[in-house]
């Protein structure tokens, strides 16, 4: 356009200079005149082309300025935009974080439990089995339903509170049908051993292991003796152990004796009862005190899923 107006002046130049050529056979004054009116009029066609140029530099120069000041507003709302992603995850991450440290009342029993809990990462998690608390691997990559998903890897040895005993004899027992009392305790975790009643109550459901070692005292011509002990759970017979004749004559400070143990691994219900008697002996036997007569007892594992009071 500018190009444009400038072509125009000059040909509006020209046509004053052969304005002024054809008027070669006028006078001199009229010729300058004639000169002085088209220096006017050119002097007023440059002047508008100058100011209609002063005003396009303007209006270019205004148009930068906003060019400038929308990439700046492009760059703040891009700066702004980025920040708010930037806070929504670390927003998200902060409760999930706040999900998993405030935990749940729900215990897990899945991978996919886990899953609904807000974990995303893969790994070894503990999740309450059926009866005991179990190690698996949750691949959190594949969907609740795909192969692989949850992998059993074990069993987790967790108790609630650790049970486990160990009683001896000091004074001879020669009495039968009542519940063997002891009179020393090595060692009584949790209580469950009674010295006096001779009775052991299970504190939890679980599975427990209990050993008897026994040594009976004959007298010094033997005969063809019998002594027998039972173990009982809630007043039913379990297991025997007996002697019913000397087969080794080990002699103990000048008496003769033997030895004989029994042992049992039994699922227990909270309160399930166990003792030893004596049901049947010959008139001249008895059950040997002085430490060397020992139960023992512990449990193995713990049914934890009775013990814990959580929700599921």
């Amino acid at each position: 356009m500018a190009r444009f107006s400038v072509m125009l002046t000059l040909l509006v130049g020209l046509t004053c200079l052969a304005t002024f050529i054809k008027a070669d056979g006028l006078t001199v004054e009229k010729q300058l005149e004639l000169l002085n009116e088209n220096h006017v009029k050119m002097q007023g066609m440059f002047s508008a082309q100058v100011t209609q140029l002063e005003a396009k530099v303007n209006r270019l120069e205004a148009l930068e300025i906003k060019v400038q000041q929308q990439e700046f507003l492009i760059r703040a709302m891009q700066r702004d935009s980025s920040s708010r992603a930037v806070a929504s995850i670390e927003s998200r991450s902060a409760g999930s974080n706040a999900t998993l440290r405030q935990g749940t009342p729900q215990i897990p029993r899945s991978c996919a439990d886990l899953k609904s809990m807000g974990h995303v990462s893969s790994g070894l998690f503990s999740i309450m089995g059926a009866k005991s608390v179990e190690k698996v691997f949750c691949n959190f990559c594949k969907q609740s339903t795909d192969s692989g998903f949850q992998t059993w890897i074990g069993i987790e040895e967790v108790k609630s509170s650790p049970t486990y005993f160990m009683v001896q004899l000091v004074q001879n027992f020669r009495q039968q049908n009542v519940p063997i009392p002891f009179d020393v305790e090595s060692v009584n975790i949790g209580k469950a051993m009674n010295l006096k009643t001779g009775k052991f109550t299970a504190p939890r459901a679980g599975t427990y292991f209990f050993s008897f070692t026994g040594w009976v005292y004959f007298p010094p011509v033997p005969l063809k003796d019998d002594f027998n002990v039972y173990l009982y759970l809630n007043g039913k017979e379990i297991i025997r152990g007996h002697v019913n004749e000397m087969t080794n004559n080990k002699q103990v400070f000048g008496e003769l004796m033997e030895t004989f143990a029994m042992s049992a691994t039994l699922t227990l219900q909270p309160g399930d009862q166990i003792w030893l008697m004596v049901v049947y002996s010959s008139p001249n036997l008895v059950l040997a005190g002085s430490n060397v007569t020992t139960f023992t007892g512990f449990m193995l594992q713990e049914e934890i899923s009775q013990s814990v009071k959580l929700s599921f």
